[in-house]
């Protein structure tokens, strides 16, 4: 009986020692390969794809605007991470890197122009650098959501105060919405028929001012007081007598002239 509890005790000892090991070996594995969050840069939180670095490398998304992040200071070898992104109107976004290795790619696509709010990436490494926003992508992305407030936006037609809605039968300061009937302040509106004011309108018959109003007379015509002599016969002879006697009366001047310088010369 001895004997064979002595025989036990060293196989004993080599199995605590192997489990003795491979806890330690767990426990360095574990610590070494852990997952670990990468938080978005600071200074990117609150990007906007208007204002932010513009390229056009878009990754090969489809969406109107492209995203691109970089990972970086990494592990060899480390496996592609995985990335969630925030923005004020598409939401949240997650996707995995493109690659793996010490520095790592993440393209993210919204519908539109947006902001980004904020972000974090899980990566299983040691540690890492910084994860950021390298560019933006974009070609003809769509503008931001109508803003109902906005008095400039022609495209909002309950809008009183949008002096350049010419739709906008509530408007009463639109003084270029000619198809607004109810607008008694409007002086270019020819179809308003109680705007007494309105000199272009022909058909208003309360307009004194109106020169194109053909129900507006000007002064009655009057007969002359003094009319002109008729023209006759009488007059075109009477002409030519005065014509023949001033005609005598000069060649009979010019004879007694030149008899007067011959009396003069003898």
């Amino acid at each position: 009986m001895k004997r064979l509890s002595s025989s036990r005790h060293p196989r004993v000892a080599r199995i605590l020692a192997l489990a003795l090991v491979a806890m330690v070996f767990c426990a360095y594995a574990t610590s070494a390969f852990a997952a670990i969050t990468a938080p978005l840069k600071s200074g990117h939180v609150g990007a906007s794809s208007l204002t932010f670095t513009r390229s056009s490398d878009n990754g090969g998304l489809s969406s109107a605007v492209a995203w691109h992040f970089i990972l970086n200071g990494l592990d060899r070898n480390t496996p592609a991470a995985t990335l969630t992104v925030s923005f004020a109107g598409a939401g949240t976004k997650t996707v995995t890197a493109r690659n793996s290795g010490q520095t790592q790619h993440f393209y993210v696509g919204t519908p539109g122009h947006d902001t980004l709010t904020g972000g974090q990436a899980v990566v299983d490494s040691t540690g890492f650098n910084n994860l950021v926003l390298s560019h933006v992508a974009y070609r003809d992305a769509p503008p931001p959501p109508d803003d109902p407030e906005d008095p400039d936006d022609p495209s909002d037609p309950d809008d009183p105060d949008d002096p350049s809605d010419p739709d906008d039968p509530e408007d009463p300061d639109d003084p270029d919405d000619p198809s607004d009937p109810d607008d008694p302040d409007d002086p270019d509106d020819p179809s308003d028929p109680d705007d007494p004011d309105d000199p272009d309108d022909p058909d208003d018959p309360d307009d004194p001012n109106d020169p194109d109003d053909p129900d507006d007379p000007f002064l009655p015509y009057t007969e002359p007081s003094d009319p002109y002599l008729p023209f006759t016969g009488g007059n075109l002879a009477a002409l030519l007598t005065l014509a023949a006697a001033a005609t005598v009366a000069g060649v009979t001047l010019r004879r007694i002239s030149a008899e007067s310088d011959d009396g003069e010369s003898s």
